[in-house]
């Protein structure tokens, strides 16, 4: 029987320049997959860069994503999800709080092991292609990975044209379906959030959004009660 516990998720927004409207689509975009007794609350770094296209970005916004997550602990939160692709401070919060936190990438990636023999990634930057493929191979899933590629589009205007985007997208996924042997693909950047939905009416193949797997991921946690072991993730000395 499904646990009726109200579930409270906090969603740390890493990009500083994001508008209260931007964040509230997303909250309700999130909320479209959610338990009724899910609760999703958005919160915005204070610090930190605009959006993260390098890993000096990526570092940043994590030291500012684990005072959130101290803070948003205290507050009462039971799972915590930065709102990035790549994941940035998800270890350091494991080490940092008691609760869950989720990596949007882990989470697609765990599901896309499970649809598929192989599964392809998309991420925004062509120069960011071996980062990527470096964080799989960190996650253990390279055994899993067809190939990474590329719209070669700046976070920051994915959404400025969704109709080019999703032509971009579609011609893509065909060519990582017949060229690379992908069977899944998996969205790296939160910037492509929504768009599964019909890429999946235009190609063959599941497409992994990667808001939906973390909330779902953190519902799982919250419901069947686990938390990451303080064996791996153990806390600081000081």
């Amino acid at each position: 029987m499904m646990n009726n516990k109200n579930i409270k998720i906090g969603v740390i927004i890493p990009n500083i320049g994001m508008t209260l409207e931007e964040m509230e689509i997303r909250r309700r975009h999130l909320l479209r997959v959610c338990h009724p007794n899910t609760s999703v609350f958005l919160v915005k770094n204070e610090f930190g860069p605009k959006s993260i296209e390098s890993q000096v970005e990526h570092e940043q916004a994590s030291v500012e994503i684990v005072k959130q997550a101290v803070l948003l602990e205290r507050e009462g939160f039971d799972v915590l999800i930065p709102w990035c692709g790549g994941d940035p401070g998800v270890i350091a919060c494991r080490e940092a709080v008691k609760i869950p936190v989720v990596g949007p990438l882990q989470s697609s990636c765990v599901i896309a092991s499970t649809l598929g023999y192989r599964f392809g990634v998309i991420t925004p930057l062509f120069k960011n292609i071996k980062l990527v493929e470096q964080r799989i191979w960190n996650l253990k899933f390279h055994h899993f990975l067809a190939k990474v590629r590329s719209v070669d589009i700046p976070v920051l205007e994915l959404r400025k044209d969704l109709f080019i985007l999703l032509e971009t997208l579609t011609k893509l996924i065909k060519i990582m379906i017949k060229e690379d042997g992908a069977d899944v693909i998996v969205m790296t950047c939160m910037g492509f959030f929504g768009l599964p939905e019909e890429l999946m009416k235009r190609v063959p193949i599941p497409i992994i959004d990667p808001g939906w797997a973390a909330i779902k991921m953190a519902e799982t946690y919250a419901h069947m009660k686990l938390a990451h072991s303080k064996y791996t993730y153990a806390f600081p000395e000081k």
